[in-house]
């Protein structure tokens, strides 16, 4: 049964587990910005199929009003704080007609390295 109770006796059923669980996948679909992932996982521990909707709308609408707060999720804000390279898939790059890709590349120095004959005092 999970941790749904059996409601099949009564004729009305208000389960807080039911609640708790779709809370919790709300706050969660929240702050990482999970969307279907997050249902199939949840569904999947909980064991009930019967509560999909109820799970699908409460993260659904918890990632639209995340959205309207700000667009990236705690892992990336997390990354952009400790100052660490991210490469966004979001964002878009826009190149003009006749440049390549030789023209975003940034020349460096070359040093070639062989198997025999160098130290790390030679370097």
């Amino acid at each position: 049964v999970g941790v749904f109770q059996d409601c099949s006796h009564t004729t009305t059923c208000i389960n807080p587990a039911i609640y708790a669980i779709v809370g919790a996948a709300a706050v969660l679909a929240g702050v990482t910005r999970m969307t279907v992932s997050l249902v199939v996982i949840m569904i999947e521990v909980t064991n009930g199929m019967q509560y999909v909707l109820p799970v699908m709308i409460g993260i659904i609408i918890s990632k639209w009003v995340a959205d309207a707060f700000g667009d990236q999720s705690i892992y990336i804000e997390h990354i952009r704080l400790n100052g660490l390279p991210l490469l966004d898939s979001k964002s878009d790059v826009i190149y003009d007609d006749h440049e390549s890709a030789a023209d975003a590349m940034v020349s460096r120095d070359l040093q070639v390295l062989t198997q025999t004959g160098e130290t790390v005092r030679s370097l």
